[in-house]
């Protein structure tokens, strides 16, 4: 502390602040004494450290000189390994070169062994080894090829092409063979062979015709109404039998071509709806003949004889419905594989068969004369209804409003029963 502080502070004219200023003082020298104490006591180790740190600067030279060498070193390195990489880059591609050019070579080595193993198969009956043989083709580089036109040698899939449309030719007729004889098992197996051939589509619409002619058969068996009692609803057992036929036929094409053409479902749709249109349009026109629905209604005629009739329009119709519902999930299961492209392609072309078939004109048929029925339903009940609550002597209330409501709540419990 300096003496103008301790001036401040204490009283140096007494001489109680004369001494507590000596003792501040002599506190302080205390202090600057050990303090100095502890300086002397660690000059050595500090001398020691100057000494150290003049050796290791006089050491920096060579430090650097050896710093320098590595660089040079690492530089020289790094040169070394930019030419030993691009000679790896060179190896590779000539290394990659040379399996392409194996790879060529065998390919033509191949299709000269598919076009003749095509033509053995053929002679042997063994059409899977010769549709093997066209995958193989199929599945080739055109690169090879067109290699081999380069340098001037005959195009080596002429042979080939000659000998695939032959095979196809086989099959096309083996396959008809069996789809007349019936053959089940032939037919499935001579199926999975054309999408080997490249040829999925025409197998499709071949196993369509096949499975359209078995279809047709048992619609036409389907159709037969037989006891056509007011009470029963016969024509919606027909068309219900009609579309379960339709569906066995457009469930076994799916199954059989899911595997191996997925996304052809609508060929085989088109193949089949045809004969489900025809079979419950037969249905229908036996329906509105037998149950009078272009007639109109005599008059006095009960509405409750109108009721069986609407339950069977009902039922027909929601049976159609749930045929289409069934059409759609299949197409759906069938593109679930396919690109989103395809898959678009594959769903559109099943809703425009269906806008454009004449089952959902039928349909559209059912639903009108069920309307026109309806109406005359709640007509008929509602004059009832008028004709009963004609006012009587003492009778101070109607029951029209609840026969009008219980009408009304009869109807709407039927809809929501057999949905339109």
């Amino acid at each position: 502390m300096s003496l103008s502080l301790l001036l401040e502070k204490y009283d140096v004219s007494t001489d109680e602040g004369l001494q507590k200023a000596l003792n501040e003082i002599e506190k302080e020298e205390a202090e600057v004494d050990e303090a100095l104490s502890g300086v002397l006591s660690r000059a050595c180790s500090l001398e020691g450290k100057l000494r150290t740190a003049s050796q290791a600067y006089t050491k920096l030279g060579e430090v650097k000189a050896d710093a320098q060498v590595a660089a040079d070193m690492v530089d020289k390195t790094a040169g070394l390994a930019r030419d030993v990489s691009a000679k790896v880059r060179q190896l590779d591609l000539a290394r990659s070169r040379v399996a392409e050019c194996q790879r060529r070579v065998h390919d033509l080595i191949d299709l000269q062994l598919c076009s003749a193993g095509v033509e053995a198969a053929i002679k042997a009956h063994d059409y899977e080894t010769g549709a093997g043989h066209v995958s193989r083709f199929l599945s080739m580089d055109p690169g090879s090829v067109a290699a081999a036109r380069a340098r001037g040698a005959p195009d080596p899939r002429d042979a080939m092409t000659r000998a695939a449309n032959t095979l196809r030719e086989h099959l096309v007729r083996k396959f008809e063979e069996a789809a007349r004889k019936e053959d089940e098992a032939s037919v499935e197996r001579l199926f999975k062979l054309f999408p080997q051939i490249g040829r999925a589509e025409e197998g499709v619409d071949l196993l369509a015709k096949y499975l359209a002619t078995q279809t047709e058969a048992g619609i036409r068996r389907a159709c037969v109404v037989s006891g056509a009692e007011a009470g029963a609803a016969v024509f919606a057992d027909a068309v219900t039998r009609v579309v379960e036929a339709a569906g066995a036929g457009l469930q076994r094409a799916a199954r059989a071509a899911a595997p191996h053409a997925p996304g052809l479902l609508h060929r085989a749709l088109r193949a089949i709806q045809p004969a489900v249109c025809a079979g419950v349009r037969r249905v229908y026109n036996e329906m509105v003949i037998t149950r009078r629905l272009e007639a109109e209604p005599r008059a006095g005629s009960s509405p409750l004889s109108a009721e069986p009739v609407l339950a069977e329009l009902a039922l027909t119709h929601s049976r159609i419905w749930l045929y289409f519902a069934f059409v759609r999930r299949k197409a759906e299961a069938d593109t679930a594989g396919v690109k989103e492209a395809e898959k678009k392609v594959c769903i559109d072309a099943v809703e425009k068969i269906i806008a454009e078939c004449d089952l959902m004109r039928t349909a559209q048929d059912i639903l009108a004369h069920y309307l026109a029925l309806e109406r005359y339903f709640l007509e008929e009940s509602v004059n009832k209804a008028l004709k009963l609550a004609t006012p009587q002597a003492g009778v101070t209330t109607s029951s029209l409003v609840d026969d009008v409501f219980f009408i009304a709540r009869k109807v709407i419990r039927f809809v929501c029963k057999y949905p339109i």
